[in-house]
């Protein structure tokens, strides 16, 4: 599911539960052609000695969940340096669905290698044999979009050029281009006004697919394509450039949207009156995903 990639996954330790009070907590909701198709929730904890754990979580709602029921949890841990940017160390990424499961594993090594880990292993491509192996310097997404919004808070711009693991693909992402653009208020969204809009590249590196399916937001034609734009806003005390809104038109299901819509940082909470949910994945749904990666990895 590509759609998926840009929910980072922004957006996904071990599997655990949610009972720790997290940093800071944020909420999303998804929608394809206007259809509400899945929520995210992300949690970010971070401790005394300047290291850090983000957890995200993902699921499928209503009739797309009948259709393909996914489950998601995905997490980076590592640390925090001194400039506040964020030094991955460990990222994992298990998923359940009707049309599979999932379990990756992707490791830094103490001389800055990486190593990655997949059940079930496809065998699609030897990535250690990919020209100039760019899976020795592949990054973590949920830190990499971490660092987006610690650079936008702090200089105000989302210059990015790096290799990134998405579940069990490896890609190349860039961010060559970064304007003002005004979102319109809406229930959807607890943002509004001027925020940083960061078109995405991707380039699928161990396959030879890219992610072709998206075009232009202005009613282009089928021929010409537009990755997916991400928009980031600065909101009340909180120290990050959050990202608000995610967009895309995808060719064969329309209009694909990801609003904010819950944040919690500190005493700060802001909620979009469309979001109405206490946890995205239930502790059942938590033990769900414990038993796919125990039987991937059995």
């Amino acid at each position: 599911m590509k759609i998926r990639i840009f929910c980072f996954w922004l957006l996904f330790t071990p599997l655990v539960g949610m009972a720790n009070t997290p940093y800071m907590k944020l909420g999303y909701g998804i929608y394809v052609g206007g259809l509400h198709i899945g929520n995210i929730e992300t949690h970010l904890f971070v401790h005394s000695d300047n290291t850090y754990e983000f957890n995200g979580y993902a699921r499928t709602t209503g009739f797309t969940d009948f259709l393909a029921r996914l489950l998601a949890v995905s997490t980076s841990s590592g640390d925090i340096t001194d400039d506040g940017f964020y030094q991955w160390n460990r990222h994992t990424n298990t998923s359940t669905a009707r049309f599979g499961d999932n379990y990756s594993i992707l490791v830094r090594n103490p001389d800055g290698t990486t190593k990655l880990t997949r059940y079930p292993d496809r065998n699609e491509i030897n990535l250690q044999d990919l020209q100039d192996n760019p899976l020795a310097t592949a990054n973590d997404p949920m830190a990499t979009f971490l660092n987006m919004m610690v650079q936008i808070g702090k200089i105000g711009t989302c210059s990015q050029d790096v290799i990134i693991v998405a579940n069990h693909f490896l890609y190349r992402m860039n961010t060559l281009k970064s304007y003002e653009m005004s979102i319109d208020e809406t229930n959807y969204n607890v943002a509004h006004g001027t925020t940083l809009a960061c078109d995405l590249y991707f380039t699928r590196l161990d396959k030879e697919k890219n992610l072709s399916a998206y075009k232009k937001l202005d009613g282009a034609g089928d021929g010409e394509e537009k990755p997916p734009t991400i928009f980031f806003k600065k909101m009340a005390n909180i120290p990050y450039a959050l990202p608000v809104l995610v967009r895309a038109k995808e060719r064969r299901f329309g209009a694909f949207r990801m609003h904010l819509q819950y944040v919690k940082y500190q005493d700060t909470v802001l909620q979009a009156k469309k979001w109405d949910i206490e946890l995205v994945l239930t502790e059942q749904d938590i033990q769900t995903l414990q038993q796919t990666r125990n039987t991937l990895t059995e």
